[in-house]
């Protein structure tokens, strides 16, 4: 669908003006939102199709820009997803080497004076 839509050089009519498809990363998912809603509105209130005949130009088109801005939202969204995972890990794993360095602390402290001599001269 993208090549197609390169091919084709479809544009998206946004409040920034008129945008290319690679354009469309650089939206917000509030803004993808907003033009996917106004793009669904514009295809269901458009005549009905015939199912013999083919559709106007125009209309495949914005089936075309349709489908391409909900698979922008989904890219953004499973990357937002990942992105909020990845932070779980590192807050978690952050939270685990403190555990060991407590743990340390502790055993160090638990450590007898002749221990702990040993410790410093080898």
């Amino acid at each position: 669908m993208y090549k197609e839509a390169l091919q084709k050089k479809l544009r998206f009519k946004t409040n920034k003006g008129m945008i290319t498809t690679e354009d469309l990363f650089d939206l917000s998912l509030q803004n993808l939102n907003t033009l996917a809603i106004m793009l669904d509105k514009k295809i269901s209130e458009a005549p009905k199709k015939s199912f013999i005949e083919e559709l106007p130009a125009e209309e495949n088109d914005d089936e075309l820009r349709f489908s391409i801005v909900k698979d922008v939202i989904n890219i953004k969204l499973k990357a937002r997803k990942d992105n909020i995972d990845k932070a779980q890990i590192n807050a978690r794993n952050k939270r685990i080497a403190e555990l060991i360095a407590k743990k340390e602390d502790e055993a160090l402290e638990n450590k007898s004076i002749e221990e702990l001599r040993a410790m410093i001269q080898n």
